[in-house]
């Protein structure tokens, strides 16, 4: 048994302050990564009634615009993306297709298809269809 005052009570008391203080130097450390991982990966979330944009580590993952068309056409007209997609997306993705596309995603109240963008220009697309039966 423990003697009150003795050495081994007194660092196990050491020992109990010293954990309390290892694991609030954790819960810190662990805060200050999740929001260096948020600042580094997201960077930064925009959102307007019209328009979202989120910061990315390659670039962005915002909406659609029309600027996206020739994009658009560039990387959905290509065979392999079309045999992985949904019945409802077209091969050959023609300007037609896009437009068409871009349009629907302008109406979409809430929007729910997004770009995903390098600096650059559009390089492919993300987004959920709601209440929709997919035909496989």
């Amino acid at each position: 048994m423990i003697q009150p005052g003795s050495r081994e009570n007194l660092k196990l008391s050491h020992n109990k302050s010293h954990d309390a203080q290892v694991i609030q130097e954790r819960s810190f450390a662990t805060n200050a990564r999740r929001e260096l991982f948020l600042r580094l990966h997201v960077g930064a979330l925009h959102c307007s009634v019209n328009s979202m944009f989120i910061r990315t580590s390659f670039g962005a993952i915002r909406s659609w615009s029309s600027h996206d068309q020739a994009a658009l056409v560039k990387y959905a007209n290509n065979r392999k993306v079309w045999l992985n997609m949904r019945d409802a997306f077209p091969h050959p993705y023609t300007e037609a297709s896009a437009a068409a596309f871009l349009e629907m995603v302008g109406r979409q109240s809430p929007t729910t298809f997004f770009a995903i963008a390098t600096r650059e220009e559009a390089i492919g697309g993300i987004g959920i269809s709601l209440n929709h039966v997919v035909i496989v």
